[in-house]
């Protein structure tokens, strides 16, 4: 029976069990998930920072863009 990693629960088969291509395919799922779920997060909080930084430059640096409206 394999042992699993704390974070992700990957399958860790020990070294004498047959390769199991299943075992493997689940891990590559689960790591792509993750990988997946982390690249979206890294877009937005770049989004809401790039919105920020231009905010800046629209209002003169006072950091709020709608001053004059």
């Amino acid at each position: 029976m394999p042992a699993y990693t704390d974070r992700y629960r990957l399958a860790k088969p020990t070294y004498d069990e047959p390769v199991d291509i299943q075992v493997i395919n689940s891990n590559m799922d689960a790591i792509d998930a993750e990988l997946a779920r982390n690249a979206d997060e890294d877009v937005t909080l770049s989004i809401v920072t790039n919105q920020q930084i231009l905010s800046l430059f629209e209002d003169g640096g006072t950091g709020n863009a709608n001053a004059g409206l």
